[in-house]
C-alpha cells in the first residue's frame, strides 16, 4: 500500500455551477480520500489526502470524466509537506477574493427535471422553476462571484425543509444546487393585464388565454423579456410586427417538443427528426434551438403555416421550450386546441427592443 499524501489541486474553466463540488465529493468518497474543497475567484480549489494509488486516480478520473457540463481549462497541482489527518471529504463555503473564472450559461431542462414536471404525484408536478446540478439557471441569476446561493438572485428565497435535506443530501441530484427551490418556496409566476395589474389564476393558463385572443404577451423569465404571439394568426404576427418595426425580416418561432414544424425546420431528413438537444454544455448546440430550411419549396410550407410570420428568406430560424417555464406554454394538440380558442403548436418569440416600446 502507497505511503499517505496530501495534494492541493487548482482547477479553471467551467467549473462552477455544473455539479462539479458535488461531482469531486462523490469521486473522493468513493476513492476513501479526505479533504475539502471550495469554490474561489478564480475556479476550483481543493486539498487532497490518501493513499498515492488513489490521488492518482482521482486526479485520472478528474481528467478523462469530468461533469458533463464542465470545461476544465487548466489543473495546478501542488504536493504539500504533510499530511493532516483527514479522513472525511467535505465542501467549504465558497472564498472571495481576486481572480476570475468562466461563469456557466443557463442549462435547458434535464431529462429527470422534465420527468418530475410532468408527473402529477411529484411534488414539483407544473412547477415552472424546478431545476438541480445538470439544469436550470445559472447566468442569469448571478450577481457576484464565486458562485454560490447567497451571490444569486436565488438568496431572496430561503429553502424549505424538504429542499434543505435535497441540498444536503450526497446522493441527491440537488446536492449542493445553489438554486434549489419548490412551490413552497421558490420563486412563482404570476400575470398582469395591460393595466399593470395581477389578475388572479394560473399566470401560465391565462398567458395561453390571452395568446389564443390573439393578443401580444411580455413573458419575463429568467433569462429576460420576450415578445409572444400566436404564429398562426395574422393580425397578431402584423402588429409584433408593427410595433418591432420589422415589416419583412424572419422572426424567431417558438415550437412545442415534436410539433410537426420540426423536419422542415430541418430541411425534413431523417436526421432532422431528431428531438432537439435539451443541455447547453459548452461547445455543443444551444439548448432547443434550431434552424434551416433553404430558399425553395419550403417557403411555401411555411407561408401556410404562418402567414406573414416567415416570409420568404435564405434561412429561418427557431426553438424549442428552453426552459422548464417555456415547456408549458405551448399546447400538445394543435387543431383540436384551435378549435377549442386556444393556440396552436408554436408561437412567434423575440426580443424586445427600446424602440418597441415607442
Amino acid at each position: 500500500m502507497s505511503e499517505t499524501a496530501r495534494l492541493r489541486l487548482t482547477i479553471s474553466g467551467i467549473v462552477q455551477g455544473v455539479g462539479f463540488r458535488p461531482f469531486l465529493h462523490r469521486l473522493a468518497n468513493r476513492l476513501a480520500l479526505g479533504g475539502w474543497v471550495r469554490n474561489t475567484a478564480g475556479g476550483v480549489e481543493l486539498e487532497l489526502e490518501g493513499s498515492g494509488d488513489a490521488l492518482e486516480a482521482f486526479q485520472k478520473a478528474l481528467r478523462d470524466s469530468p461533469p458533463p457540463l464542465a470545461v476544465i481549462e487548466e489543473i495546478r497541482c501542488e504536493a504539500l509537506e504533510k499530511p493532516r489527518g483527514d479522513t472525511t471529504f467535505s465542501i467549504l463555503p465558497s472564498e472571495a477574493g481576486e481572480g476570475a473564472t468562466l461563469v456557466s450559461p443557463d442549462l435547458a431542462p434535464c431529462p429527470a427535471c422534465l420527468s418530475e414536471l410532468a408527473d402529477p404525484r411529484d411534488r414539483r408536478y407544473r412547477y415552472p422553476f424546478l431545476n438541480c446540478t445538470d439544469c436550470g439557471p445559472r447566468f442569469s441569476i448571478l450577481r457576484d462571484l464565486p458562485y454560490a446561493g447567497s451571490r444569486t438572485s436565488m438568496a431572496a428565497f430561503p429553502m424549505c425543509p424538504d429542499c434543505t435535506a435535497e441540498y444536503g443530501n450526497l446522493t441527491s441530484r440537488r446536492y449542493h444546487a445553489q438554486p434549489d427551490c419548490c412551490p413552497v418556496c421558490g420563486p412563482r409566476a404570476w400575470f398582469c393585464g395591460a393595466d399593470g395589474t395581477e389578475l388572479p389564476g394560473d399566470a401560465i393558463a391565462l398567458a395561453q388565454q390571452a395568446l389564443a385572443a390573439g393578443k401580444l404577451v411580455a413573458v419575463k423569465g429568467s433569462g429576460g423579456i420576450h415578445l409572444a404571439c400566436d404564429a398562426q394568426n395574422r393580425e397578431a404576427v402584423l402588429r409584433l410586427r408593427e410595433l418591432k418595426h420589422r415589416p419583412g425580416k424572419p422572426l424567431a418561432v417558438l415550437c412545442r417538443d415534436g410539433a410537426p414544424v420540426l423536419p422542415r425546420f430541418r430541411g425534413g431528413s431523417r436526421a432532422a427528426r431528431k428531438p432537439a438537444p435539451t443541455d447547453c454544455s459548452p461547445g455543443k448546440a444551444k439548448p432547443g434551438r434550431f434552424s434551416g430550411v433553404e430558399r425553395g419549396r419550403d417557403d411555401r410550407r411555411f407561408s401556410s403555416l404562418y402567414p406573414s410570420a416567415c416570409p420568404p428568406a435564405r434561412r429561418k430560424s427557431g426553438r424549442t421550450g428552453h426552459t422548464d417555464f417555456h415547456k408549458r406554454q405551448p399546447s400538445r394538440r394543435a387543431g383540436a386546441d384551435r378549435q377549442r380558442g386556444r393556440y396552436g403548436s408554436c408561437l412567434l418569440y423575440t426580443s424586445p427592443s427600446p424602440r418597441d416600446c415607442s
